[in-house]
């Protein structure tokens, strides 16, 4: 009977595969880069306020302060960026990242556009991308409730 009561008052464990949430503040001192926010025009049409940078990168969504989503683009993130705009592609991760975008702004929420641009290394004479690394790290490390992999 004690254990019932017991476990009826404690937490239960937090789930084996939980991750915590990624923060602006931790990718601003991750040497991120506050680009610019998403808005919504009188015609319902995703805008972007800012100018994101004219080279390759990550990018993260963020809304309430914490991350929602994290790409990766081995062209301009400005071009990137502009896929998300509507009538812009028709790519299926595209239009639903569209879709999530707009949902939040019609219910009020504000969506912050944060950037960064690491430089590529070497690894024993070969290339590496290490803002691919990067994204593949923080897919891992932390939850990021819009993205499809991690």
């Amino acid at each position: 009977l004690v254990g019932a009561v017991v476990s009826a008052i404690a937490p239960p464990p937090p789930p084996k595969n939980s991750k915590p949430a990624l923060e602006a503040q931790a990718l601003i001192a991750g040497g991120f880069h506050h680009a610019g926010v998403w808005s919504l025009d009188e015609d319902g049409a995703l805008t972007m306020s800012g100018k994101a940078p004219g080279r390759p990168g990550l990018y993260a969504f963020v809304t309430g302060g914490r991350a929602v989503y994290m790409g990766l683009t081995l062209r301009r993130l400005d071009v990137r960026l502009e896929l998300y705009r509507p009538g812009r592609s028709k790519q299926p991760a595209n239009v639903r990242l569209r879709e999530k975008l707009s949902e939040e702004l019609r219910r009020g929420a504000s969506v912050e556009i944060y950037t960064v641009s690491p430089l590529d290394s070497v690894w024993s004479g070969w290339p590496v991308n290490t803002a691919a690394g990067l994204e593949a790290a923080m897919l891992r490390r932390f939850d990021l409730p819009w993205n499809r992999k991690g």
